[in-house]
């Protein structure tokens, strides 16, 4: 394979990869000192639900079976 070609407009497609010119766009980089930072967001991982029902209460009616549930595990997290 060739060097990459300078311009878009030098780039050639030929018939097997020896015979052609690959392009590539200038990537886009930092400035110079610019601190490398990460940002993770974590969305609807579903712990929000378990706790708003469970120590700050909900209007919406549960089901028997909820009630039980919610029973459950509050009474394991209180031992």
């Amino acid at each position: 394979m060739s060097e990459p070609a300078s311009s878009l407009a030098e780039q050639g497609i030929g018939r097997a990869t020896s015979g052609s010119t690959p392009w590539w766009p200038e990537p886009v980089l930092p400035a110079t000192g610019t601190p490398n930072v990460v940002v993770v967001l974590l969305d609807d991982t579903g712990f929000a639900g378990h706790l708003a029902r469970v120590e700050i209460g909900t209007s919406r009616a549960f089901r028997p079976e909820e009630e039980a549930a919610m029973e459950l595990v509050a009474s394991s997290e209180m031992k």
